[in-house]
């Protein structure tokens, strides 16, 4: 979240005990339920059907030109890691 330049505060050590008490708490804190479900790709139909804004997450997708291919000339052995690209669908 550093990288982003999003905030990196703190959570509220204490919940508040009074309505008033919400108003002191950092801005960072809150959400919408359109954010939170926009979050959760399992509910992407039903985040489609109810809200008219782009989903929140992204979608990892095989790398082609950074994961070594089939080799010609003998057996390669089995990668253990892969590299993948990640498609953020929240933006465009």
């Amino acid at each position: 979240m550093w990288f982003l330049g999003l905030p990196m505060d703190p959570p509220p050590k204490d919940r508040p005990k009074v309505y008033g008490d919400l108003g002191k708490q950092a801005a960072s804190t809150w959400t919408t339920v359109e954010r939170l479900f926009a979050r959760i790709p399992e509910v992407a139909d039903r985040f489609a059907d109810i809200f008219d804004s782009k989903p929140g997450w992204v979608t990892p997708v095989y790398d082609q030109d950074a994961n070594p291919g089939p080799s010609l000339y003998g057996k390669r052995e089995r990668p253990s890691t892969t590299y993948a690209l990640l498609v953020d669908d929240s933006v465009g």
